[in-house]
């Protein structure tokens, strides 16, 4: 945790250049949990960053940012961190899993349509020239190397949403992390509402980022 002198220097800062009272940030911290005080400060450090960039971090991930105003990109403009929830039950999955069966189901028929005429689909292999589509709906929010079994269920039954949704930098994560397997068919699935919004960015400068990050994507 930050000193208090370190605290209240970046609340005077945040006041002082974003407009951003010390009582709302206060407000915020008290409705946190102790354990994400520190990655809400981190955020409110990357808000009043100068315009030459974020500064990496141990662990975290820098990314650029499309800037629809000046037709550039804006370097190490984003910052990803990864978090690995610990999991619980696994009720939450299983009740999506039952509500939405049908969906389900049209989503492998719409994905099957790419399954070449006249070959037998064999399922569970490890190598091939198709992807196992029905391996692929299960393996949503896990690590490559990961087992897709009750622990990832229950991890994926204590994912909420988090206010904001700034899609790009997701984007350009998870096409960093794809670049670097061996696999010659990778695929990457959005689910999201469509709509980038967070702090600051909203409207058509985050439209043309998220678009832009789909283009590098492709």
């Amino acid at each position: 945790m930050p000193s208090e002198d370190a605290t209240r220097e970046l609340l005077r800062a945040l006041y002082k250049e974003k407009g951003i009272k010390p009582k709302a940030v206060e407000s915020r911290i008290d409705a946190l949990e102790p354990n994400k005080v520190q990655d809400y400060l981190s955020e409110l450090e990357t808000i009043i960053t100068a315009e030459n960039g974020l500064q990496s971090e141990r662990g975290t991930y820098l990314y650029p940012e499309w800037g629809i105003d000046i037709k550039d990109y804006r370097l190490n403009w984003s910052r990803i961190r990864e978090q690995m929830l610990e999991g619980g039950s696994d009720e939450i999955y299983q009740d999506t899993i039952r509500k939405y069966a049908g969906q389900i189901k049209i989503i492998r028929r719409e994905f099957q349509v790419l399954r070449p005429e006249g070959l037998v689909k064999l399922r569970g292999q490890f190598d091939g020239d198709d992807i196992d589509l029905d391996a692929t709906v299960q393996y949503f929010i896990k690590d490559f190397e990961d087992s897709y079994d009750l622990r990832v269920q229950c991890k994926i039954s204590t994912m909420t949403n988090k206010q904001s949704t700034r899609i790009a930098p997701a984007i350009r994560h998870a096409t960093t992390k794809l670049r670097r397997r061996e696999e010659r068919t990778r695929m990457l699935i959005l689910l999201s509402d469509g709509k980038p919004l967070d702090r600051d960015y909203y409207g058509n400068y985050a439209i043309e980022d998220t678009r832009m990050a789909l283009k590098e994507a492709q």
